[in-house]
């Protein structure tokens, strides 16, 4: 849903249960550190292009295909 907020703490809830768990910790890095470019669209875009390159592994595919077609939307 492209809300800020609420994906950084998705993410931290996740890192303080299972830091190891699929890239967790970097995503939650990531999205603290593009907080102010996710204000945009484009912002959004960026970091899901970033995650899709540097921190799918293990990403089910279905949430890779849902994360590919939301740059362009």
């Amino acid at each position: 849903d492209r809300d800020v907020v609420a994906a950084i703490g998705a993410f931290d809830e996740a890192r303080r249960l299972w830091p190891d768990y699929h890239n967790v910790s970097e995503i939650y890095t990531l999205l603290n550190h593009e907080r102010e470019e996710l204000s945009s669209a484009a912002g959004w875009g960026q970091v899901c292009e970033i995650i899709l390159e540097k921190y799918a592994w293990g990403m089910p595919v279905e949430f890779r295909d849902a994360l590919r077609l939301s740059i362009n939307n």
